[in-house]
């Protein structure tokens, strides 16, 4: 019985182990290393994204970032106007994304 647990045990573990590595978290400091940027994410500038806040439109914005099917969405509601943007996102690889705005690419580079 002992091993039969231990075994369900380990399945589950590399299970959940799997799951977790195949989703892209946004969370982190990111580079805007392309050569158009978008409200705070100009070209050379970094972009902080916390639990729940980020300054990637405006300095101090609540955002959402989620997946339906294979698209990537980030939402971001400023601040200052409390008008919310939709973003289409590509996520290259878990340290590159393009953000995409009224037909322009902001490209972010993960530097933590």
């Amino acid at each position: 019985m002992r091993k039969k647990i231990a075994v369900f045990m380990l399945l589950l573990m590399l299970c959940l182990l799997l799951t977790a590595c195949g989703e892209f978290s946004i969370k982190g400091k990111w580079k805007s290393v392309g050569s158009y940027g978008f409200g705070q994410a100009q070209p050379g500038a970094i972009v902080i994204f916390e639990e729940n806040n980020c300054n990637f439109f405006s300095p101090y914005d609540t955002y959402v970032f989620y997946k339906s099917g294979s698209d990537y969405t980030l939402e971001t509601t400023s601040f200052m106007s409390l008008g919310t943007l939709s973003f289409d996102v590509t996520v290259k690889d878990n340290n590159h994304m393009t953000i995409y705005y009224g037909g322009q690419a902001t490209e972010l580079q993960r530097v933590q």
